[in-house]
């Protein structure tokens, strides 16, 4: 039996009253609800002539929800739901009031009860069935009068004294029988059997909650009335403790602890008395929606759109990409309830149905995710970017949406830079690859969970302490690794004028000039703090022009605008006033330096020019030769890969004497490149391309790039999709693009060489300050493992994260992560062994 579609209009006026049977989501709570109703129903028929004290009995039904969820919308629409053909014998037995606000109490009502009563006298059909039937009437004006009697005497007996107070008190004793006296006139009057009495958001008005609850317990615990009570059932528990926990203590605060405890034992004993466990109901996770299949979309003319779980898959791939979900690269969507899914749905409406029939008739998420490049129906940039701009507007005022607005800054920050021709930007000058512009007033919106406790830690001893100390409590948005100082060369090494002097077995001209403009990528000029300069070779201009020769077709004065900056997340571009600390043991040029430095000659200018003008030209002729335009390049992919780069290659070594090895450097390039492209694998290998998602997350090894074709990390990540690609011409992904890239063939000629070695050290050892520990040596020092042993398990972790709590835990795997990336061997270990901790 195929069910129902049920559909949600993307162009209705929000409102909780939902006129169509057909637009009601949460259907399991709808039909708990009638269970519950028609249970509800026989104990009123077995009730008639009996006393109170016989059927005394709670039977409130709660529905638990945040806000948002969707709880009024549940009470509001209820009638229409019991009006389908399967419940309609049950609607005719019963009286669903309007929903009853408790916020409606002004200062002066002491008691809900008044709001309940007033919503019953004002019921449209209560009072239409008074004028048809005056008799009737009458009898119900009687049991009001002695209802409203027993009011009065309640909430004066505090000012009565002697006998009066004593009949005030027995007017307190038949209030509870008043009230059930009064639901069964408005019973008889309707000619009904059960009263169905909403109270929403009960929990709001927190100053009276309690006592709202107190007069469901009290009042209406009768068989006449089925009071639906909505809300957050977490702020019941905190209201309902504390209120205890006041009482304990109003005279005496001896053994406050114990206090809390049993104010907490009473409040759940009060809860489960007034709320019975078997009658509470909870709204449904918003993301739960889109997991069925039967929810579609549809416009003004009821004209149905597409199934909303497509909708879902289709944002999602918008928003961060051709991601395999590994390594926390898929981004949960920042959609946080019903209502702010519909009011998403809303704000979208106009650019929905200009989905490309492909997204909208797609039978699966996969099969939608597959389709990734063809976004809208035009498939042109230009209407991507509204798109983008269009999701931005929305998302800027969402506190848990600051991943999302910050992809969707970049994806429009992307495009105006493709559009542009001259005077070009950073590719990556966006708030997304800049955590300190996280600080911005326009961000104080956003939820910021993660920070950079761990630079000051790391770069100590290497940059201003005052500077380090400032950004000790610096929130983010995302995790970001720490900024690259980079290796000091030595002071004196003029590697231009070195290589062109060198004569090694395949060293043509031409590779002279690649190897010269590669370590040029690398090079950056800085002063220390003796206010000396100093060159560092960091790995930031060559993932920026990776990044740049994706985005779009590049231009010569893109490759020298690119060499003219700090490089990227390097600390020169991030504290570029702040001088960086070496430990300077070659504190005077020596004499060979300074008469090298007298008698260097500059190779001509020329040569830089024509080397750039050869590279441009390459890349431009790869990006059309390989379609890359096709590529919708993702922010959220590229922050991942960065991410993952940068915390593996990105180096804060100290060479004392300079390091001056052409080699070396070479290899840093070389590094810097296979480290991204093998990172792309690993964020793009999986079921897009009909592949396993299995992925290696070693680190590669930087002395074996030259035959790179033996690492896990090409044959497990990498290879796989070129192999697709192979029988498949039609797949795209950078790991596949980058295969060709002709950065990657100019790196490959160079490394191959026999570079000539040059010791710094003894033993070619390079001095690291601060030495910075292994993940497992980490791990075994905060976790008192020791000896450190030679094969860490994780049985080990579990027995020595015996005695640590959630939040304990939470703390190491997010410090782990920072320092190390989730992707480390130790860090996935330890991630498992906290699961397995605390499922016990």
């Amino acid at each position: 039996m195929t069910q129902n579609k049920r559909y949600i209009p993307i162009d209705a006026v929000e409102s909780a009253v939902l006129p169509d049977a057909n637009t009601l989501l949460p259907i399991k709570v709808y039909e708990q609800l009638a269970q519950r109703i028609g249970e509800a129903v026989k104990k009123a028929e077995a009730a008639k002539g009996k006393s109170l004290n016989q059927l005394r009995e709670h039977n409130a039904i709660s529905i638990d929800g945040a806000r948002g969820t969707g709880k009024t919308a549940v009470l509001v629409n209820l009638k229409s739901y019991l009006n389908t053909d399967k419940h309609k014998d049950i609607l005719s037995k019963v009286h669903i009031f309007d929903p009853v606000d408790p916020t409606l109490l002004e200062n002066g009502e002491s008691l809900f009860l008044h709001i309940i009563v007033a919503a019953v006298l004002h019921d449209n059909e209560v009072k239409e069935a008074q004028r048809k039937d005056p008799n009737k009437a009458r009898h119900l004006n009687q049991t009001l009068e002695k209802l409203v009697h027993s009011l009065e005497s309640v909430e004066t007996q505090h000012e009565r004294h002697g006998m009066d107070k004593v009949r005030a008190m027995y007017s307190n004793k038949q209030l509870a029988d008043c009230v059930q006296d009064f639901f069964r006139e408005v019973l008889g009057l309707l000619g009904k059997q059960l009263l169905i009495l909403p109270i929403d958001d009960v929990d709001t008005s927190l100053n009276r909650a309690f006592e709202n609850l107190e007069i469901v317990r009290r009042y209406l615990a009768t068989p006449y009335v089925l009071p639906i009570v909505c809300g957050d059932r977490s702020l019941y528990d905190e209201i309902t403790w504390r209120d205890f926990h006041g009482r304990l203590t109003k005279d005496s605060s001896h053994k406050s602890d114990n206090a809390y405890d049993r104010a907490v034992e009473l409040a759940e004993e009060y809860q489960r008395k007034i709320l019975p466990f078997p009658r509470r109901l909870t709204m449904p996770e918003v993301n739960s929606y889109w997991q069925q299949s039967d929810i579609f979309l549809r416009d003004g003319q009821q004209a149905e759109l597409m199934p909303l779980r497509n909708f879902i898959a289709w944002l999602e791939i918008f928003l961060v990409g051709p991601v395999n979900g590994l390594e926390g690269s898929r981004l949960p969507l920042p959609i946080p309830s019903i209502r702010a899914l519909t009011q998403l749905l809303q704000h979208c409406r106009e650019f929905i149905p200009q989905l490309p029939d492909t997204i909208r008739s797609a039978k699966s998420e996969l099969e939608v995710r597959k389709h990734w490049p063809c976004l809208l129906s035009d498939g042109e940039a230009s209407g991507k970017n509204a798109t983008a701009e269009q999701l931005a507007k929305y998302f800027c005022f969402e506190p848990k949406a600051g991943a999302a607005y910050l992809i969707l800054l970049a994806k429009q920050h992307w495009q105006d830079w493709s559009d542009r021709s001259l005077l070009r930007p950073s590719i990556l000058d966006t708030p997304l690859f800049d955590p300190f512009a996280h600080a911005e007033a326009r961000f104080e919106l956003f939820d910021r969970e993660d920070d950079l406790s761990a630079w000051p830690i790391l770069l100590n001893g290497r940059l201003p302490e005052e500077w380090l100390f400032g950004i000790r409590s610096q929130v983010t948005m995302l995790p970001y690794p720490v900024a690259e100082i980079g290796v000091n060369t030595s002071k004196g090494w003029k590697y231009t004028d070195e290589i062109h002097r060198l004569s090694i077995q395949d060293l043509t001209e031409d590779r002279k000039n690649k190897a010269r403009f590669l370590i040029a990528l690398l090079t950056q000029r800085n002063f220390y703090t003796n206010a000396k300069q100093t060159m560092l070779l960091n790995i930031g201009r060559i993932f920026e022009l990776l990044m740049a020769s994706i985005v779009g077709r590049i231009s010569e004065d893109d490759i020298y605008a690119i060499m003219g900056r700090a490089p990227f997340f390097s600390a020169a571009a991030l504290a570029p006033t702040k001088t960086i600390t070496i430990d300077d043991r070659d504190k005077t040029t020596n004499a060979a330096d300074e008469d090298l430095e007298q008698k260097y000659e500059a190779i001509p200018d020329s040569v830089i020019p024509e080397i750039v003008q050869t590279l441009c030209r390459d890349i431009n002729k790869w990006y059309d030769s390989h379609h890359v335009s096709e590529l919708e390049l993702s922010p959220w992919l590229v922050y991942k890969v960065f991410n993952k780069v940068f915390s593996q290659v990105a180096s804060n070594k100290i060479d004392p004497n300079g390091m001056k090895d052409i080699g070396t450097a070479l290899n840093t390039a070389a590094y810097a490149f296979y480290s991204t492209w093998f990172a792309f694998g690993s964020f793009e290998k999986g079921e897009l391309f009909g592949l396993e998602n299995v992925v290696a997350t070693t680190n590669i090894h930087p002395e074996n790039l030259k035959n790179y074709t033996g690492n896990d990390q090409f044959n497990i990540n990498v290879k796989p999709i070129l192999d697709a690609f192979n029988r498949n011409s039609s797949l795209r992904a950078v790991s596949i693009v980058l295969a060709e890239h002709p950065l990657k063939k100019w790196i490959d000629e160079v490394i191959k060489l026999n570079w000539p070695k040059k010791d710094s050290l003894p033993n070619n050892k390079i001095l690291n300050k601060p030495i910075k520990d292994t993940s497992k040596v980490w791990l075994c020092k905060t976790l008192n493992i020791s000896p450190v042993p030679a094969r860490l398990s994780q049985t080990r972790i579990e027995k020595a994260l015996e005695h640590k709590n959630l939040d304990e835990c939470r703390e190491l795997l997010h410090s782990g992560i920072k320092i190390y990336t989730d992707g480390d061997d130790v860090i996935i270990t330890l991630r498992h062994a906290i699961q397995n901790h605390l499922a016990r």
